[in-house]
């Protein structure tokens, strides 16, 4: 009698701790989605709008146009833009627009100054990949499980591997994100394995705060992650693209580890590498590779 008794309790236990659990689950999520659908929003304004408006401005305009879908535009050329100072970042809200200034990375510096980890943006067409990009050289997994506000989060948020330089364009850019079962950040690789899905989402729009550049998808890789120094991990090592000889080699190793390839990498390219877990038979990562002509 006993036993049952104690038995009946564990399990009682054990349900609260699960119902509370998902209370807590379900309260951060709904969080972290207004948090991101905010920043979401305002991209799409301001990629709309042709000036330098500032989200404020746009929030408060006497418009009935619902945001548009497109957060950036996927056609859109890289575009070189000087940073602000941080003070200058803070201040675009209220600045008068600039007839030169590209209001979209002029809102990515104004979040860069509310958090210094922010890297830049990435987004797909038509996916619900529209993330910002976080990279912590000194912490890589930082935003693992955290949003974009330090907030704990399940799904936290794409971040750069630490080995990677932003700002270095030939240099090949590594982001990692969660295969999250809701279909949020990175699950959407698994959709690439899918030729046709491949072709018609091709374009990926990643961003830096400084430039605005399209890469074209053109490998997709199902790996076994094993020890990093294996040939089949090359991908998660950053390939300088100004050296022919690496360009020439990551070129072979496309082609050896590739389930589907469309293209090659050319010499100063923009490589840009999505990661995600993946739990299948013979391989647990997806890794889908694009690539950028050189400026």
């Amino acid at each position: 009698m006993k036993k049952r008794k104690v038995l009946w309790w564990i399990a009682l236990a054990v349900f609260a701790g699960c119902a509370v659990w998902l209370v807590l689950y379900a309260v951060s999520a709904n969080r972290d989605a207004q948090s991101l659908q905010s920043y979401q929003d305002d991209l799409a304004l301001l990629s709309a709008t042709p000036t330098a408006e500032s989200p404020t401005a746009a929030h408060t305009a006497e418009a009935t146009a619902a945001p548009t879908a497109t957060a950036v535009q996927a056609t859109a050329q890289p575009t070189a833009y000087a940073a602000p100072s941080a003070s200058a970042a803070v201040s675009v809200a209220t600045a008068e627009p600039v007839a030169t200034q590209d209001p979209v990375l002029a809102y990515y510096q104004e979040l860069a100054a509310k958090n210094p980890d922010m890297a830049g943006w990435i987004r797909i067409e038509d996916t619900v990949v529209d993330y910002p990009v976080m990279h912590t050289p000194e912490n890589e997994e930082k935003y693992l499980h955290k949003d974009f506000d330090g907030n704990y989060s399940n799904a936290g948020l794409p971040f750069m591997d630490d080995k990677c330089d932003p700002d270095n364009p030939t240099l090949s850019r590594i982001l990692f994100g969660h295969n999250m079962r809701s279909g949020q950040m990175f699950a959407v690789l698994h959709q690439y394995m899918d030729k046709d899905f491949f072709k018609e989402h091709a374009a990926i729009q990643m961003d830096t705060l400084n430039s605005r550049t399209t890469y074209q998808a053109v490998a997709l890789l199902p790996l076994l992650l094993t020890e990093m120094q294996k040939p089949s991990m090359a991908c998660y090592q950053p390939v300088d693209t100004s050296v022919q000889e690496n360009v020439d080699a990551f070129n072979a190793y496309l082609e050896e580890y590739a389930r589907i390839l469309d293209g090659k990498i050319e010499r100063n390219d923009q490589v840009l590498v999505l990661s995600t877990c993946a739990y299948a038979s013979g391989y647990n990562r997806l890794v889908l590779i694009a690539r950028a002509p050189a400026k």
